[in-house]
């Protein structure tokens, strides 16, 4: 994926498409899907790549780039609500005020690692 290190993401999403259309299942070309997806986001924006990991867990359910993928995607939309002005201003306070829970959330969640926390009130995370 010559096009990746220079940074031409129309190419580099193109390329991975095609691959993506060729052998979609195929482990060997997992990672062709992480390529469509941080290609799409930084081409299209979050939105148009949230619809590509759909099919791409469908098919590697346990790529755990792809899972990267959707921790990306759900810190770019907290950090959206965080920054819109409105009623939920006070979400980042709360948001933090959680913190220490996030590594059971996390495992209750299904997300395949742990997250340790430390210090007074942190929650345990076995």
């Amino acid at each position: 994926m010559m096009y990746r290190g220079l940074g031409d993401v129309e190419k580099v999403a193109a390329a991975a498409r095609r691959s993506t259309e060729l052998a979609p299942s195929d482990p060997e070309y997992a990672s062709a899907w992480v390529w469509l997806f941080y290609a799409t986001f930084a081409g299209e924006g979050p939105e148009a790549a949230a619809k590509i990991l759909g099919p791409a867990l469908g098919f590697h359910p346990g790529f755990a780039d792809l899972r990267h993928g959707q921790m990306v995607l759900a810190t770019r939309r907290w950090t959206a609500a965080a920054r819109a002005p409105g009623r939920y201003a006070f979400l980042p306070q709360a948001s933090l005020a959680y913190l220490p829970n996030l590594g059971c959330a996390c495992r209750d969640l299904g997300f395949p690692f742990t997250i340790t926390a430390s210090g007074p009130g942190a929650a345990e995370n076995p």
